[in-house]
């Protein structure tokens, strides 16, 4: 089983006070109810075409 997980990020510079955002995608395998792989991908997008899966 592949469990995909998508984090939202969002914060500022401590001393720029620049404004961030971004999303992270996630691959979990699991096999027999245990984490066996996981993946990370800079994009929900790109952890997506990893899995195989569409939109």
């Amino acid at each position: 089983m592949t469990i995909l997980l998508v984090a939202s990020h969002h914060g500022h510079g401590r001393t720029s006070g620049v404004e961030v955002h971004g999303q992270t995608g996630y691959l979990y395998e699991l096999r027999d109810a245990k984490i066996v792989h996981v993946a990370l991908y800079p994009s929900r997008a790109e952890a997506l075409d990893a899995a195989q899966l569409q939109d």
